[in-house]
């Protein structure tokens, strides 16, 4: 039980050191996160406190926030600690990881200048532009998709139409495809050597045309070119669309007719690349116009919460300099009231000396007075009996002839001793009288000279605060000058600063008219080249149209041909994938074999 007491009260004890010892701390960062040069809006950024023991508590998350429009995020976050903090800002992204299944994450120590105590920061760090781009990332450059949006008219479409269709749109746009490789038919994974072999022997009768349909001659095909690439996932339906055109005899006219097409549509494809090319350079000025123009209002915001801080600063400075100016003021006025309090205590307490001195000699002038009247009444006394005596000894000195002469004598020496000794006690009470009043004099000389001294003193006192009052009205005057000069300034410069921020606006303004009449010009004229591009389309169009009509006409032979071969063999190779080639259909629900 003592143990269990000692060990409770040590606990009791240490709950106040410990509440002591933790403090209360904040930081705020900012910055705009960027991948390859362009801003990332939306993206989530979070504030990490990393702690010193990470096996016993994990980081703790002091704040988050998403990236605004222009990619730009300001956190802020708060805790209790009993050590200084370790902030850091912590990024997932996928940034150089496009198109694969995994993230990457950037990671930014906040230095501990910056690292205030409160729940009030005072103090922001700036990170600027973050790049999460690095040097080791897989995909360097990446291009993002572009979906192409089907009409009303692609619903009455087959599939292998709609490739077709697709066709113009992927050599205007395909810039801005991903080019991601898909083996698509060609694929052999998840395949069994069976079906490898069926699949290669389907390739093969697939690309080889039907024995009927081949003419004499070898020059009676015209060569068929195809401009689409082996990576896009239409690989299947564009190899089948030119096998199917394989088997079409042409001649000489529609042979330089083809030769005339393929020429326009790589003149086409040459210059929709240039208007493309020409496009993204105006777009990437565009983009390096808004980016300085956003760094310049960055730096101006900068600048101007810079400036505004300064100001904070000599605002503080100032309350802070008028407090110690109204302290010292207030501190004046305490020792001044004190000093006058100690003189008034001073006044009362020499007052109440003199008033007691003055009782006291007045007691004393009293008990003189009445000793006066004492020995007065003592020697009318003496004297009323020695003329008794007199008359006494007179009358006696007939009867008592018979009495020795010689006794007269004595008693007349002892009257006249005692009267000796009241004329020298009265000489002597004359002396102390006389002494007594020169003291009582001297005294008063010294209490009028204290008064004196008192009031010079007062008169001094009141010189100094007269002069302390000039000279701290002087200061005031002083202070309120450079107050107003310093004022001044500050307008001046407001005034300029309104004045650069008048002129980049109307720069800025000149400067978008420019760019949206050279929008404008440059708008009209790609409304232009669109209108020369979609007639040359709709010629090529119509062209592809008669070419379809004649496909049309050995369709019918070939898809016979088609589904003989798919359903000739085993159930092998039987499979969801087939029916790609038939428009969704089972060719072989009716197909009985031979």
């Amino acid at each position: 039980m003592t143990v269990c007491r000692t060990i409770l009260l040590h606990l009791v004890l240490l709950i106040p050191l410990v509440e002591n010892t933790f403090r209360e701390q904040s930081v705020v960062v900012k910055g705009r996160v960027n991948c390859r040069g362009v801003q990332q809006p939306g993206t989530f950024v979070q504030l990490y406190d990393e702690d010193a023991l990470p096996l016993f508590d994990s980081d703790d998350l002091l704040g988050s926030v998403t990236a605004d429009d222009h990619g730009v995020f300001c956190v802020r976050g708060v805790t209790t600690e009993v050590t200084d903090i370790e902030p850091y800002i912590y990024i997932e992204h996928n940034c150089g990881y496009e198109g694969l299944d995994q993230k990457h994450f950037f990671i930014r120590s906040v230095p501990q200048e910056f690292v205030v105590e409160g729940n009030f920061s005072k103090k922001t760090y700036h990170m600027g532009d973050i790049e999460l781009l690095t040097k080791d990332a897989p995909v360097q450059h990446y291009q993002r998709r572009m979906l192409i949006q089907p009409d009303e008219s692609s619903e009455e479409l087959s599939l292998h139409q709609q490739v077709m269709l697709c066709i113009p749109h992927y050599v205007a746009y395909k810039d801005y495809y991903e080019k991601v490789v898909v083996e698509g038919g060609t694929s052999v994974q998840n395949k069994t050597e069976v079906e490898k072999q069926a699949w290669d022997e389907l390739m093969q009768r697939l690309s080889t045309p039907p024995a009927h349909l081949l003419p004499s001659g070898e020059g009676a095909y015209g060569e068929t070119r195809t401009h689409t690439e082996e990576r896009l996932d239409t690989y299947e339906h564009k190899e089948f669309y030119e096998e199917r055109r394989e088997g079409v005899p042409l001649g000489k006219e529609e042979e330089e007719r083809e030769r005339q097409e393929e020429q326009r549509r790589k003149e086409e494809e040459e210059r929709i690349k240039e208007e493309q090319r020409r496009e993204d350079e105006r777009r990437m000025e565009e983009q390096q116009r808004l980016d300085e123009l956003h760094r310049a209002e960055e730096q101006r915001r900068i600048e101007e919460e810079r400036r505004l801080e300064e100001q904070r600063k000599l605002d503080e400075e100032k309350r802070l300099e008028e407090q110690r100016r109204l302290d010292e003021e207030k501190r004046f006025e305490e020792q001044k009231k004190m000093e006058e309090e100690r003189r008034r205590e001073e006044e009362r307490k020499l007052d109440e000396e003199r008033r007691l001195e003055e009782q006291r000699l007045e007691e004393q002038r009293k008990a003189e007075e009445q000793r006066w009247l004492d020995e007065e009444k003592a020697l009318e006394e003496a004297r009323m009996r020695e003329d008794e005596e007199k008359k006494r000894s007179g009358e006696a000195a007939p009867k008592e002839h018979e009495l020795p002469k010689l006794e007269l004598p004595k008693e007349e020496e002892q009257i006249e001793r005692e009267e000796d000794e009241l004329v020298r006690q009265l000489k002597e009470e004359d002396e102390r009288r006389k002494l007594e009043e020169e003291k009582r004099r001297l005294e008063e000389e010294r209490i009028l000279a204290e008064e004196k001294r008192l009031k010079e003193e007062e008169e001094f006192r009141r010189e100094e605060d007269r002069r302390y009052e000039e000279q701290r009205r002087k200061e005031d005057e002083m202070r309120k000058e450079e107050d107003r000069i310093r004022e001044e300034e500050r307008r001046k410069e407001e005034e300029l600063r309104r004045e650069e921020i008048r002129r980049r606006e109307e720069d800025y303004r000149r400067e978008m008219e420019a760019r949206r009449e050279e929008h404008r010009r440059r708008l009209e004229e790609f409304k232009r080249l669109e209108e020369q591009r979609k007639l040359e389309i709709a010629k090529l169009e119509q062209e592809r149209k008669t070419w379809m009509e004649k496909i049309r006409e050995l369709e019918g032979q070939k898809r016979k041909h088609l589904v003989q071969v798919i359903c000739s063999r085993d159930n092998v190779i039987r499979t969801t994938a087939i029916r790609q080639y038939t428009e969704g259909e089972d060719p072989c629900a009716g197909f009985t074999r031979t």
